[in-house]
């Protein structure tokens, strides 16, 4: 395995990738920009007669180097000898040979072609020397499984509830407490105007119109103040949760060490800081909101009925056993399609941000 970014290759091997690139692309204009430096000479050597001369015919080569033992080549058109930023020399090998004082000094400094191609069969003599010696380093057991990321852990079974727990300590116990205390008075005042016209429309107070009216129109007021303040409230408690819980991830993320980031994709983090944190910013609380909803309206309505007409009272408690029986079945396939949608969107993210960053 690569790796992203091509993180397990050594600089020659990044090189060689970026110049197999070039060449895949037969550009009209090559700039390659001292594409020798991570090369030992034989290799180097190998890839400008192959490549720079070989399988770039044809495209017009614009080559930085300071590898000057590289320049008496005769396939080279024209050679600009550049120093602190300026332009020291400009020709031809021949004519900078002759009359190139700069270029006559690097040359006397820098090995000839054959000095090089000495070096070069040093330098691979050498190499099973050095092969063996680097086999014995330590490599971490990930690189030497062949995987160097790891694979995305998918929860499994129920939200655990020290998840639960944490979320609920973001928010704050006592907000949480004045939340449900709000939804469920807006739960009440929805049936209030209900109660009220029931009232009104038996005369209990035996009071004119306009007073069941102007009542009536208060409660209805009031009631929709209550439903502004809960879902308000609600919104900024859940809001300043998901900013807390955000904050915590990302000095988590901050302090973590290089391994961690040279194992997980850039994608997978995307992915906790983009869809993750949507979720905890805009749904998590809107769902929650919505549940306590429901669970106040059942337990209202079932109240109400049951005042009412009391025997629909046992029709009620024996629809509990089916209704937790289809929960049963439904709550597991929901919660894990959850998850794996989820987890499916990090590898997008990640070829995302590996073709942004080329």
């Amino acid at each position: 395995e690569i790796g992203e970014k091509g993180v397990t290759l050594s600089g020659g091997q990044r090189a060689r990738v970026g110049l197999a690139r070039v060449a895949y692309a037969q550009p009209k204009i090559a700039l390659l920009d001292d594409p020798f430096a991570a090369l030992d000479m034989e290799v180097g050597r190998h890839v400008f007669e192959n490549l720079v001369c070989g399988a770039l015919t044809g495209t017009t080569r614009l080559v930085v180097t300071s590898q000057v033992h590289l320049l008496d080549d005769p396939r080279i058109d024209r050679i600009i000898l550049v120093s602190d930023g300026c332009v020291v020399e400009d020709g031809t090998y021949s004519e900078l040979s002759q009359s190139g004082r700069e270029l006559h000094r690097f040359l006397q400094s820098a090995p000839s072609s054959t000095n090089a191609k000495k070096q070069a069969a040093k330098e691979e003599d050498a190499k099973p020397t050095a092969k063996a010696s680097g086999n014995s380093s330590k490599r971490p057991a990930s690189a030497a499984a062949g995987r160097v990321t790891t694979d995305e852990r998918k929860e499994e079974g129920n939200i655990r509830f020290s998840t639960l727990w944490k979320y609920l300590r973001a928010i704050g116990l006592r907000k949480v407490g004045i939340s449900l205390f709000l939804i469920w008075l807006y739960n009440w005042s929805e049936y209030a105007p209900d109660l009220w016209l029931s009232v009104w429309q038996e005369d209990m107070l035996q009071k004119p119109d306009d007073f069941y009216l102007g009542i009536w129109i208060g409660v209805i007021c009031v009631g929709l103040s209550i439903m502004y303040t809960s879902r308000i409230y609600a919104a900024f408690v859940t809001g300043r949760a998901a900013t807390t819980l955000h904050n915590e991830v990302l000095s988590s993320i901050l302090q973590c060490t290089m391994t961690f980031f040279e194992q997980t994709p850039s994608g997978r983090l995307m992915n906790r800081f983009g869809q993750d944190q949507f979720i905890l910013d805009l749904q998590l609380g809107t769902f929650l909101e919505a549940y306590w909803m429901i669970i106040f309206k059942c337990f209202n309505t079932c109240v109400v009925i049951a005042v009412s007409v009391p025997w629909v009272a046992i029709a009620v408690v024996a629809l509990i056993p089916c209704l937790w029986l289809l929960m049963k079945y439904l709550r597991p396939a929901m919660r894990d399609a959850q998850r794996l949608s989820l987890l499916t969107k990090s590898l997008p993210f990640n070829c995302m941000e590996e073709t942004l960053s080329g």
